[in-house]
């Protein structure tokens, strides 16, 4: 009996870190995973590392509503989660960066939960429904992000698990048409030291301008402050601001316009 009491909580302790232990049904999260594996570069962890067996990769297993054209800073999209196969099915998905920031809010939809303090989504209860489906809403960040990617992973039959992403882009257009202060920064691409942001003849008033990089991180507060109609705001380039693609962020009077800018 005391061999048996110490096999026992071995178990118990070898499987606490990654899964619940069960008499005849091995390692198992029918009623949802845990935080922490979607198999994204911040986690570094999925399915297998509960379920065992083997691990690949899917695409169009996360779809969504957004346009083609992209997301809008505020507005709220439905995203579905599409997993096939033969066996009971489970999954968690989460929006974040490389940091593992959340990146907009999640809300559950039927058949889902959130873990994580509200940063994963998973089911409420395992399916063997082929395809299975859950939808979900999803509210985009207000501050533009240039490109944010869903992480995926799913498990078909407890010994197979899938990964699969979901990247949308930030439409600038839409955001540019609310612009009510500025126009184009140029020279755009930047190949000089300086870059200017005209301000329209039309506006004064409260002005800030930011700059944040591709994914959405904020790199500098260029300005914050009143401008008059008419003039150019003349920014420096900082050595630290390396060749790629960056997000001028502007918001005057509660209207926020992003623009695309790059440096070269």
């Amino acid at each position: 009996m005391k061999i048996m009491r110490r096999v026992f909580a071995g178990l118990i302790v070898l499987a606490g870190v990654v899964a619940l232990y069960s008499f005849g049904g091995g390692y198992k999260y029918a009623g949802g995973s845990p935080a922490g594996y979607t198999g994204s570069p911040f986690d570094n962890k999925n399915c297998v590392q509960c379920h065992g067996g083997s691990v690949g990769t899917v695409v169009n297993w996360i779809t969504s509503d957004v346009p083609a054209e992209g997301y809008t800073p505020g507005q709220t999209y439905l995203i579905s989660v599409n997993v096939s196969g033969s066996g009971k099915k489970g999954f968690l998905v989460s929006p974040h960066d490389l940091q593992g920031n959340l990146l907009g809010v999640i809300q559950a939809g039927s058949g889902c939960k959130l873990v994580g303090s509200g940063k994963y989504i998973t089911q409420a209860a395992s399916t063997s429904a082929n395809p299975a489906v859950w939808s979900f809403q999803w509210t985009a960040p207000s501050d533009p992000v240039a490109e944010i990617t869903f992480y995926g992973a799913f498990t078909v039959g407890k010994s197979v698990t899938k990964l699969s992403t979901m990247t949308i882009v930030l439409n600038t257009t839409a955001i540019a048409e609310r612009n009510i202060s500025t126009g184009a920064a140029y020279p755009n691409p930047v190949r000089s030291s300086v870059f200017s942001l005209p301000i329209k003849s039309t506006y004064s008033g409260s002005i800030r301008v930011f700059l944040y990089d591709i994914k959405g991180r904020k790199i500098a507060s260029l300005y914050d402050g009143k401008v008059i109609g008419g003039e150019d705001l003349i920014f420096n380039r900082e050595n630290s601001w390396l060749t790629g693609v960056y997000i001028l962020s502007i918001e005057a009077n509660e209207n926020i316009c992003v623009q695309k800018l790059i440096f070269d």
